[in-house]
């Protein structure tokens, strides 16, 4: 019995999570309404990760600014929020540029030794892998450079960076050629 309730759970999860992948604004703004409803604190998560899911730039950028406040999306669950738009490759960059422009507001609302803001960086960086964006990092730590908790993420985050470039450097060709090869 047990399992029948478990599998029908997850069956809604990745229902919704694939109609928002590959859906509309339409289907999106549907689901943030049931977010918004939703009480249950791992039901709201489940369909958090289901609007960072969406394939839509426009839809992103508003999410990311919707995120923001507070009436919205809890203060616990920002970073979260934050982090899973990241981790959509489409929300990679919007988030990247959305927390350069907002930094200032950042510090004032969390303070530079809140952790989890600290960790933001890298989590939302991990998959960069290209001069610029590493020069737009050091030039973002340039502008600001106090990192209070955020002082050891801050070097892991460009140490992460520099690894994906030199591996990029050493195996793009190779994967490629398998590719060619075998796809």
């Amino acid at each position: 019995m047990w399992i029948a309730v478990w599998l029908s759970k997850m069956a809604r999860v990745a229902g919704v999570l694939l109609g928002v992948a590959v859906g509309n604004r339409e289907k999106w703004d549907k689901v943030w309404e049931m977010y918004l409803a939703e009480t249950d604190a791992q039901e709201k998560n489940k369909l958090m990760a289901s609007l960072c899911a969406i394939k839509d730039h426009a839809v992103l950028n508003r999410f990311i600014t919707l995120c923001w406040d507070e009436k919205n999306v809890r203060g616990q669950d920002y970073f979260l929020a934050i982090i899973s738009i990241a981790n959509n490759p489409i929300g990679q960059n919007l988030v990247w540029d959305y927390v350069r422009e907002k930094w200032e507001s950042y510090v004032n609302r969390f303070g530079l030794n809140e952790r989890y803001l600290g960790r933001m960086i890298p989590a939302i960086t991990k998959r960069f892998n290209t001069n610029l964006k590493l020069e737009e990092m050091k030039n973002f730590f340039a502008k600001y450079p106090e990192a209070g908790a955020g002082t050891a993420a801050r070097k892991e985050a460009l140490e992460n960076i520099s690894g994906n470039i030199k591996w990029l450097q050493n195996n793009k060709n190779i994967v490629i050629e398998w590719f060619t090869k075998n796809v």
